[in-house]
């Protein structure tokens, strides 16, 4: 089944439970509005009831967000690979 998104939406992060499965843990939906960003982050079971937050942010606010992500990425990357395959580091 394909997921309908508005116009200007992208989705991201979607991290499915299983591979094989349609089913995933959480959902982050973009879409962009006159005033900067809006961003929707979905959980379907949050002590049994599925939860949506809203994060309404103007152009600055989601320049911010977006270079803590990709910090946190980075530094969680470097963590999970702390050196490149073959590189003579010990």
């Amino acid at each position: 089944m394909q997921e309908r998104r508005r116009p200007g939406e992208s989705t991201a992060g979607k991290r499915r439970v299983n591979p094989m499965s349609t089913e995933r843990d959480w959902s982050v939906a973009v879409a962009a509005a006159p005033d900067g960003v809006r961003i929707e982050i979905g959980l379907p079971d949050l002590d049994g009831r599925p939860v949506t937050a809203i994060l309404a942010l103007d152009r600055e606010e989601a320049r911010t967000l977006a270079r803590a992500l990709l910090a946190a990425s980075g530094d969680a990357m470097e963590r999970t690979f702390p050196r490149a395959p073959g590189s003579a580091e010990g």
